[in-house]
């Protein structure tokens, strides 16, 4: 059994290390990625095809005014707490045809559409091992370990597992592919392929904003690795530039982006705000990237939480991969090319799935490390460097596929609080909800019934629900409202509700009557125009993993509502 096993491994580096792996590696990548074909649809993707049902254009799927957003906050699709001013407008129309495309040719067939996320994922694979090999040029065993790391990552997983994410992976593919023509392009001295290098790089800005990866590993060439003077290397990246800044112009004078959120940060209304929270997030990007998955657990921990555990992790990490920046310098072109990428995410909360063009950068210095580490290191690096092979080549392909349903949980969760709610029924109110998205993703589910559906808290503290009057609730929590990105996403820090403050929603007004040292809410009284057992109107609580039916309190009366569990998120 060992000799075969050993004939198997060795049968299998040859074939990592020989001309086929790029080919080898796509095919492993799309066994990987197969399983999600029984998936079906998730969150936005029942939003997408709505949108498209109704007459909605590619150009025009990502876009939603302040207006409209306010309407559906009157109906609940948006929590009471939400901000007055959201508003999102990204500008994706190359991701958004492929969707469009579908809708139009295979609407009820979600597993066609799960098929071109697992494609795309194998041609992704393919150019990053490409990238890789001309990249590392004759240290064939180098690039075979970082394209291996690359193609089984599980943080990737989710990306290709969730139709509605395939922009990240559509825009990382045409910018892996525009670096790689440009070092062809460059070593070859090929303007014809320079020219494709360019044109890749266009079509990964149509697809989504994490196009700009490309120019951080663009820069990052012709920094370490482009010889010749300085104007000489700022020419060789000159075209590249020039598209860049053609489409931030145009982003910007479009109004691309998202207003008003805590889940995305706005460049040009707020730079320093978006400076100084993107670099406290920064350990925990590169923490998920290059240690383990700190980016998910971030999405329930309170923030400052996540980001000091975070930093107690990163420290002895970065300590460790600073060692093979001496000896390599791919290390320090893949080291700067994948901090460069990280800038681009401080424009959002952490979450791993957005991690896919970092992640080249982070698996090149990786490789580096345990594949290249000097015999004459010490014990505890050395060591240190073949521990690193645990999560990265023996976790991460075990994880990969459990984790293409990353979102099906709170998927489950939405149609769990869409059926819930009876068809007749003229208002529903969930008292409680482990995450925000809830009621707009049940909304969604419930695509030919528009039932008012409100949510007076989201998140996992127990509630203490008290009836001052017959069409009065109100509601304490030691822990307070939006204390967590997944109970606020829909609104920035300015805009959420402080002491005082009445938000009115369709039949019900919401009042912040008491706040924390951090100023968020944490009592709120709601008042109805009616009792609070009028006809017609059901109340739900969060019980495991679904909402069940409640009953108000009597009035003078207090009960607890206990907090929806952190279990209700895993699948």
């Amino acid at each position: 059994m060992r000799q075969v096993a050993a004939r198997v491994f060795e049968r299998c580096s040859g074939l990592l290390h020989s001309p086929r792996a790029p080919f080898a590696l796509a095919v492993l990548a799309f066994l990987l990625a197969l399983p999600s074909l029984s998936l079906g649809l998730q969150l936005d993707d029942r939003t997408y095809l709505r949108l498209f049902a109704s007459g909605r254009s590619p150009i025009e799927l990502l876009h939603e005014s302040t207006s409209a957003l306010a309407e559906l906050k009157r109906q609940g699709v948006f929590a009471w707490w939400s901000s007055d001013s959201f508003s999102i407008h990204f500008l994706r129309p190359g991701a958004a045809l492929t969707h469009w495309l579908e809708y139009r040719l295979w609407p009820d067939s979600a597993w066609l559409m799960h098929l071109t996320n697992c494609l795309l994922y194998a041609a992704l694979v393919c150019v990053a091992t490409l990238a890789y090999r001309a990249l590392f040029g004759s240290d064939v065993k180098l690039a075979a370990l970082a394209a291996l790391m690359f193609c089984i990552d599980e943080s990737h997983a989710q990306s290709v597992g969730w139709i509605a994410s395939r922009h990240v992976v559509l825009a990382t593919l045409f910018a892996l592919l525009a670096v790689y023509l440009h070092v062809r392009g460059r070593t070859e001295r090929g303007v014809g392929i320079q020219l494709a290098s360019v044109v890749s790089l266009a079509l990964s800005l149509l697809c989504a904003e994490f196009g700009l990866a490309a120019l951080a590993y663009l820069v990052a060439y012709a920094i370490v690795l482009e010889p010749g003077t300085l104007r000489v290397r700022f020419r060789s990246i000159a075209p590249h530039l020039l598209i860049g800044a053609t489409w931030l112009i145009g982003y910007i004078a479009l109004g691309g982006g998202v207003r008003d959120s805590v889940w995305y940060r706005d460049p040009v209304s707020a730079p320093l705000e978006l400076l100084v929270q993107g670099i406290a997030d920064l350990p925990i990007w590169l923490v998920s990237q290059l240690g383990g998955d700190v980016a998910s657990a971030a999405l329930v921990l309170p923030q400052g939480l996540a980001r000091l555990l975070a930093l107690v992790l990163f420290l002895p990490l970065i300590a460790l991969l600073i060692v093979p920046l001496k000896d390599f310098v791919q290390a320090r072109f893949f080291a700067l090319g994948m901090l460069l990428s990280c800038l681009l995410l401080f424009a959002t909360v952490p979450q791993d799935r957005l991690l896919l063009a970092a992640s080249f950068g982070g698996f090149g210095w990786l490789a580096c490390l345990i594949g290249g580490v000097s015999e004459r290191a010490s014990a505890l690096v050395r060591g240190s460097a073949a521990a690193m092979r645990l999560p990265h080549l023996i976790i991460a392909p075990l994880a990969f596929i459990p984790t293409l349903g990353g979102v099906s949980a709170v998927d489950g969760a939405a149609q769990a609080l869409a059926q819930a709610v009876p068809v007749g029924v003229s208002q529903a109110i969930a008292v409680n909800l482990p995450v925000e998205l809830l009621t707009n993703a049940a909304w969604s589910a419930r695509a030919g019934d528009r039932v008012p559906l409100h949510q007076l808290y989201a998140g996992f503290s127990t509630l203490s629900a008290t009836r001052p009057d017959a069409r009065t609730l109100e509601l304490a929590t030691e822990d307070a409202w939006c204390t967590r990105p997944l109970e606020r996403m829909f609104t920035s820090a300015r805009g959420l509700p402080g002491a005082g403050d009445v938000r009115a929603v369709d039949g019900m007004r919401a009042t912040v009557v008491g706040v924390d040292a951090d100023g968020l809410p944490n009592r709120v009284r709601f008042e109805f125009a009616d009792p609070l057992e009028s006809p017609g109107r059901i109340w739900l609580v969060w019980h495991e993993r679904r909402p069940i039916r409640w009953q108000p309190p009597a009035i003078g009366a207090r009960v607890e509502v206990p907090g929806a569990s952190r279990l209700s998120l895993v699948f």
